[in-house]
C-alpha cells in the first residue's frame, strides 16, 4: 500500500465489486475516501472535466481500492458520475425554480382575481345605486306630474267659478 492510502479492508472492496460491474454506491463511498486521502477534503473533484493532478491521485487510489478495474474504466465512471451529479442538481434546481415560479404565479393570480372581484363588486354597487336613483327620479317625476295635473285642474275649477 502507498503511504497516503486509507486503510480499507480488501474483503470490503471485493464485496462491493460485483463481478466485473461496479456498484455506484461503493464507487461513491470509495471515491469520497479517495478524495479525502488525496487531500482535497471534498469529493467534488474540482468540477473540471479534464483529469487534474489531484484527480490522477484519486484514480490511482481508486484503482488500489477496486482491483479488477482499469484506470480507463475508473476515469470514465468518474466522469459519468460527475455528469450524473450535475444533471441531478440541475434537475432539482429546475424543479425548484418551476415550483417557485408556479407559487409566485398562483399568488399573483389570486391577488389579481381578488382585485377584479372587488372591482366588479364596486361596479355592481354603483350600477345598483344608479338604477335606484333613476327609479326614484321616475317616481318623483310621476308624482310631480300628478301634482301639476291636480293644480291645473284646481286652477280650471277656480277659473270656471
Amino acid at each position: 500500500m502507498c503511504q497516503w492510502a486509507v486503510a480499507v479492508p480488501v474483503a470490503e472492496c471485493f464485496m462491493q465489486v460485483v463481478g466485473q460491474q461496479m456498484t455506484t454506491p461503493s464507487f461513491v463511498r470509495l471515491r469520497g475516501l479517495a478524495y479525502k486521502a488525496a487531500g482535497n477534503g471534498s469529493s467534488s473533484g474540482g468540477g473540471n472535466r479534464r483529469i487534474s493532478g489531484s484527480r490522477v491521485a484519486v484514480i490511482d487510489r481508486l484503482s488500489l481500492m477496486m482491483p479488477g478495474k482499469t484506470r480507463q474504466q475508473l476515469q470514465e465512471h468518474e466522469l459519468w458520475y460527475t455528469a450524473a451529479c450535475i444533471h441531478q442538481r440541475r434537475t432539482a434546481d429546475l424543479a425548484e425554480a418551476w415550483q417557485r415560479q408556479r407559487s409566485s404565479f398562483m399568488a399573483d393570480s389570486a391577488c389579481m382575481l381578488q382585485e377584479a372581484s372587488v372591482s366588479a363588486a364596486a361596479a355592481a354597487d354603483a350600477a345598483a345605486a344608479w338604477l335606484a336613483w333613476e327609479a326614484s327620479q321616475l317616481t318623483l317625476l310621476n308624482r310631480l306630474k300628478e301634482l301639476q295635473l291636480g293644480k291645473s285642474q284646481q286652477q280650471q275649477v277656480t277659473l270656471s267659478c
